[in-house]
Formats: structure tokens, C-alpha cells, sequence
């Protein structure tokens, strides 16, 4: 609509006057002056601004300077009737003017309040908006611009369920319909964004589903769509339906565990392959396939069981061909597989009885007899007849070796115990010496001095007595002589005077020499008091009966052959 008057466009529809020029603008069919009022323009659309006021064009004056004299008209009697008209003029004027400042001023005051209104709505200055038409109280539709500027200001702070309410109140008010849309999208999608922060996935997808063009709802419904499905593999992975769950991770794009959790089904999916196989007997195989495996607890226990079971198929192998100690050693390392114990075994045992039968064939009877004598030898073919075998090959080889080192009673005693074997009987009686005749057998040159006469008597109850003589020097004892004395008989010494130690063996049986004596056949011992020591002093001679039955005065102790 533009003013008639001066030209310019009426941004209000139904105004009265012309923001402009002020001109009174015609009215319209069905509506009343005083109810005329602006209507203000969508908030979304560029705001038109009144136009300066053009001033009201004059018509030119005409130029009287060439024009011809006017001629006179002859005066004309007064009349009343003009005195009445200028009355009549002048009390319009009045009324003009007094309707101008009553009615008119006021009318553009409020127009012009109402269009600052709008340029502040239009501006999004919403709280001043609302401020100027709220003081314009009933005037046109200020009451519900106001409430409008109040709505758009409450989506301006995010406030849309004030906004929503205050666009419902509005009904069909330029586009609060539209705005009301809006603020119940926003809603939505503040509704959406927090179910999502809250983990509640499906319910911020329905929310955003519905808002597809708002901000970023579509980016966030995919993002929803994401830890739904991931929430979904979790549940599937937990089932144990590790397919199912990768297929259905797929669709977790973005989601940052969902990398680990794919990885996680798809070894176990591996780890079920492999343990197919495994239980296939394809050990091999399984095993290729379980040595990628990670985070699956049990895939390390099948793995180390499947190399067990391929090393002991190789055990196996060797066994069967007779490779006993290659065997052995497959089978020690997998005794809990099968009966990898039972073999290793029978492999040991086998080791055994080759190592048994090389000692035999090279007559290393000790070797063969401590072999014999291990547990892994007990069921060897004639273990007890070969064990005593060895031992007889041992026994008498030790008394061979005794014999020659002048051993003679334990030669003797060795070729004893061997009974009929071999030549032992014969080899027995070699060991036995002839008894000397009684009298000194031994002298230490150092003791030649004959200070004392020394003279020792034996009885007549059939035993043969071996004498010897020690020197005691401070803690040491040195030999000085040995006797042989026959039953009943009395053999006499000389000696420097000194203190003596005297130790007398005797016996009925064979004499084996110096060394071994009457062997464990005699009877051993000191004579002499508590301390053992006999003393001789020079110019005396002393007679040592031996063995008397009783009224002795010499005192005796038992001791061992070995420390005669």
C-alpha cells in the first residue's frame, strides 16, 4: 500500500495516517478508523524501513509580469453571508487543530512506537521489542506482538519450552506456527542430547529421527545408531556369538572400543576354528592358526597342548623305529599326554638294557652290575643269575687284586666267599702263609740295646701268638719289635730301658702275614694297666706270662685288628 499523498509505501497494513507525511489514509470497507493497525512484518524477512517524509509539492506560482492590467470591477455591496462562512472557517480550524493534537498526534505517536517495535523485532533486540509494544497496552495487536517478541526472545536464550508455550498462546499470529515447529524441534533435540549424554542411545535416536534438519541431528542420530550396534556386539560378545557380533559392529563406525572389540571376535572366532581342528586331530594346523590368537585365556593352554601333541606323535615315531633315547627325550617333555609316562618308561628301559648288555659284552662287571641293580632293570631278562655274575667277576677280581698288594686274609676271605667258582677254592688256600717259627720276626736296629731281658711265656692251649713291641715317645709310638710264639712255648728279648707298649694277637687258625695276621680269625689286644704303658728299667729281666687263667697282673683291652 503507498500514502496518496506523498508517494511513500505504508509499512503497516490498516494504518490511518502515513508515517510519512502524516496524510490520513483512506479507509477500508468493514473496518473502523480508530481500530486500524499496523501488522508487523515476519521476523525472518527483511525489515522494511519507513522512508523519509517527502514534502507535499506546491503548485509554481504564475508569473504575473507580462500579463495585462487588471481591469477594475466595480465594488459590490456587502453581503452577511461571508461574515458567516469566516466564522464558520475559523471554528473548523479550531476543531482541526484540536483533533489534530487529541487524535491525530496521538495516532502517529503510536504508529510510530509500533514501527520502532518492529524494527526492534526485526533487529532481534526481542527484549526491547517487547518493552515497546507491552507499552502500547491494547493498542491493534500490540498485546500480542509483545508476546511474540517474548516468545522469539525465550528461542533466542534457548528457552523453548517457555517459547513453546508462549507460540501455542499465539494460535496462527504471523508465523508463530512456524516458530512453535521450531521451538517443539529444539525441544526434541535438547531432549535427544541429553538421553544421549545419559547413555540412553535409542531414546536420543527416536528423538533425532524425528529432526532431521535441526543442527546436527542427523550426525547424532548416526552417532546413536553407532553405540546401539556396538551395544548390541557387546551383548552378542558376551553370549559367546562372537560372528554375530562382528557382523553387527559393522555398523559402530566411529565408536573407539569398537576396534579392540572386533579384534576380540575375531580371535575367538579363530580360537574356535583352531579348536576344531584340534579336536579333528589336525593339530598342525590348529596350532598355525592359534599362534595369532591374543586375549583369548584358554587359546595359550590349546596352543601349548597342541605342540605337545605334535612332539609326542614325533616320540612316537621314534620309539616305534627303535630310538629309544631320542624317544625318551620327546616323551619326558609330554608326560602328561596320553601315556607319554608309560613309554618314556619302557624307553629308559630299553636305554637300560643296551647299556646293560655293552658293560656284560666288555666284562665291566661293576658297570653291569650297577646297572642291574637300577629299578629300570627289574624286568631284564635273568637279572638275579646276572647280578651274581658280575658280582662273583667283581669278588674275585678284588681278591686277586688283595692277594698281590699282601693282603692275604681279605684275598682269603674274598676267594672264600666265592665257593666253587672259578679256581677260588684253590686260590683261597694260596692266601694262607706258614707259620713262622717262634722268635723275634722284626727289629728296629734304633733299639739294639740291650738294657733289660724281656721273656714271654705262652700256654700250652693250642694258640699261636703274634707280639709287638711300640716304643712311647711323648704322643707317638714306634715300633720296635715283633714275635711269633708257638703254644707252650717261651721266647726271650732284649730291650733299652724305656716305657713300653705291648699288643698281643693270638689264635688257633691261619697265619695270613705280617699285615692281615690271623685275619678275623684272632683275638686282639694291649696289655698293660689303665694307661697301657709298661715300663723296663736297665739291669732287670721281666717274664710276661701270657693268657694265665687267673691271678694275672697285667691288665688287657680288646682292639681292632686294623689298630693293632
Amino acid at each position: 500500500m503507498f500514502c496518496p499523498n506523498c508517494g511513500n509505501q505504508i509499512p503497516v497494513k490498516d494504518s490511518l495516517f502515513c508515517p510519512c507525511c502524516g496524510a490520513r489514509l483512506p479507509k477500508h470497507k468493514a473496518e473502523e478508523p480508530s481500530q486500524a493497525a499496523p501488522s508487523a512484518q515476519p521476523v525472518d524477512a527483511a525489515p522494511v524501513r519507513p522512508k523519509a517524509a517527502a514534502s507535499s509539492a506546491k503548485a509554481p506560482a504564475p508569473d504575473r509580469r507580462n500579463a495585462p492590467p487588471a481591469k477594475a470591477k466595480p465594488r459590490k455591496k456587502k453581503s452577511r453571508t461571508g461574515l458567516w462562512v469566516a466564522c464558520i472557517a475559523g471554528a473548523l480550524a479550531v476543531v482541526g487543530v484540536v483533533l489534530f493534537f487529541l487524535v491525530i498526534q496521538p495516532e502517529l505517536q503510536r504508529v510510530k512506537r509500533y514501527n520502532a517495535g518492529v524494527d526492534l523485532l526485526n533487529d532481534r533486540d526481542y527484549t526491547a521489542a517487547a518493552a515497546e509494544f507491552s507499552e502500547l497496552g491494547g493498542y491493534a495487536d500490540a498485546a500480542q506482538m509483545a508476546d511474540y517478541a517474548y516468545a522469539m526472545e525465550a528461542m533466542s536464550k534457548e528457552n523453548y519450552k517457555r517459547a513453546a508455550a508462549l507460540f501455542t498462546e499465539l494460535g496462527d499470529f504471523m508465523d508463530a506456527p512456524t516458530q512453535l515447529g521450531k521451538a517443539k524441534d529444539e525441544l526434541l533435540y535438547a531432549q535427544g542430547a541429553e538421553a544421549m549424554q545419559q547413555g540412553s542411545y535409542q531414546e536420543a535416536l527416536d528423538a533425532f529421527e524425528k529432526i532431521p534438519g535441526v543442527r546436527d541431528a542427523e550426525t547424532l542420530a548416526a552417532q546413536c545408531r553407532s553405540q546401539i550396534a556396538f551395544a548390541e556386539a557387546q551383548a552378542l560378545f558376551a553370549s559367546g556369538s562372537y560372528g554375530e557380533a562382528l557382523a553387527r559392529l559393522k555398523d559402530a563406525d566411529g565408536i573407539p572400543e569398537a576396534d579392540a572389540l572386533r579384534k576380540q571376535c575375531e580371535n575367538w572366532i579363530a580360537y574356535a576354528e583352531a579348536k576344531a581342528k584340534y579336536d579333528a586331530g589336525a593339530y598342525a594346523e590348529a596350532l598355525d592358526q592359534l599362534k595369532g590368537i591374543e586375549g583369548v585365556p584358554a587359546a595359550a593352554a590349546l596352543l601349548q597342548d597342541c605342540r605337545d601333541r605334535l612332539t609326542y606323535a614325533d616320540a612316537l615315531k621314534k620309539y616305534n623305529d627303535g630310538a629309544y633315547a631320542e624317544a625318551a627325550e620327546l616323551f619326558s617333555q609330554v608326560t602328561h599326554v596320553d601315556n607319554a609316562a608309560k613309554l618314556l618308561k619302557e624307553c629308559q628301559q630299553q636305554i637300560q638294557y643296551a647299556k646293560i648288555q655293552t658293560a656284560l659284552d666288555k666284562k665291566d662287571w661293576a658297570a653291569a652290575l650297577s646297572l642291574l641293580n637300577d629299578s629300570l632293570a627289574q624286568a631284564y631278562p635273568d637279572r638275579a643269575n646276572l647280578r651274581q655274575l658280575c658280582q662273583n667277576h667283581i669278588t674275585y677280581d678284588e681278591a686277586v687284586n688283595s692277594l698281590a698288594e699282601g693282603r692275604n686274609y681279605a684275598a682269603y676271605a674274598a676267594f672264600t666267599s666265592l665257593g666253587d667258582y672259578e679256581d677260588a677254592a684253590a686260590k683261597a688256600k694260596a692266601c694262607i702263609v706258614s707259620k713262622p717259627k717262634s722268635g723275634e720276626t722284626y727289629r728296629n736296629r734304633s733299639y739294639s740295646r740291650k738294657d733289660c731281658e724281656q721273656l714271654f711265656v705262652t700256654p700250652n692251649d693250642g694258640q699261636y701268638t703274634y707280639i709287638k713291641i711300640y716304643a712311647k715317645r711323648g704322643s707317638s709310638e714306634e715300633l720296635v719289635s715283633c714275635l711269633f710264639i708257638h703254644p707252650n712255648k717261651t721266647v726271650k728279648i732284649y730291650l733299652p730301658a724305656g716305657d713300653y707298649i705291648i699288643k698281643m694277637a693270638y689264635s688257633n687258625g691261619d697265619w695270613f702275614g705280617a699285615a692281615d695276621m690271623f685275619g678275623d680269625q684272632g683275638r686282639y689286644q694291649r696289655l698293660g694297666g689303665a694307661t697301657g704303658v709298661l715300663s723296663r728299667e736297665k739291669g732287670y729281666r721281666y717274664t710276661t706270662k701270657l693268657r694265665v687263667g687267673s691271678g694275672g697282673n697285667l691288665g688287657q683291652a680288646n682292639v681292632d685288628r686294623d689298630d693293632f
